[in-house]
């Protein structure tokens, strides 16, 4: 179900962020960083408009189960094209691509930007609850699948909000995962990464 009178995040660079130099990458943390309440609010709004309480987005554990449930009612896909199915194929090593089912379909624009939203939220949730976590950016190495992203630093490893919610919102579209399964996230990355030897 689409989301009505949604404004879509907008991006400062269009660059990819391996294609991004480190100082491209510092300055889109800092428009990052900042978006936050305004896309909180922005995200808020929308909800509201749907008929959510905009009161249970209030950065406790327990709002991430009742944003779930919002969430997975209004995932959209589109059709991937004949090239982006071709682009990924061309990735697969050749005796692995009998094995491998090619996806056919992806996160609309709207889903993708309502996961930069839900990850803000999500990372600003992680941060509330656990002391000492900050946003940065991965600086090195290169082919760190974070490399140049916003992520959450001060626990045991980086994390990257962003992408576990892309991850939730796949697993939504494909049905592999419930609604239930954002808290789910939550509560894992607590128990492993921000352990109570993490806080500061």
């Amino acid at each position: 179900m689409a989301v009505r009178n949604y404004k879509l995040i907008e991006f400062p660079i269009k660059r990819s962020f391996k294609e991004m130099s480190e100082k491209e990458a510092e300055k889109f943390l800092k428009w990052f960083v900042k978006s936050i309440p305004g896309r909180i609010e922005i995200f808020k709004k929308t909800a509201q408009n749907t008929g959510y309480d905009p009161r249970k987005l209030n950065f406790s554990p327990e709002s991430l189960k009742y944003l779930g449930e919002w969430f997975a009612k209004r995932i959209t896909s589109r059709k991937l094209t004949k090239n982006e199915i071709e682009k990924i194929e061309s990735g697969i090593p050749g005796h692995l691509k009998p094995h491998v089912d090619i996806p056919k379909v992806d996160l609309s624009k709207e889903t993708l930007s309502l996961c930069y939203d839900i990850g803000m939220y999500l990372g600003e949730t992680f941060r509330k609850n656990v002391k000492g976590l900050k946003w940065d950016f991965i600086k090195k190495p290169k082919n760190d699948i974070d490399y140049h992203k916003p992520v959450l630093v001060g626990g045991k490893i980086p994390v990257n909000p962003i992408h576990l919610v892309k991850v939730f919102a796949t697993g939504l579209l494909d049905k592999t995962y419930s609604s239930h399964r954002l808290r789910e996230v939550y509560d894992s990355n607590i128990e492993y990464y921000f352990t109570k030897e993490s806080k500061k």
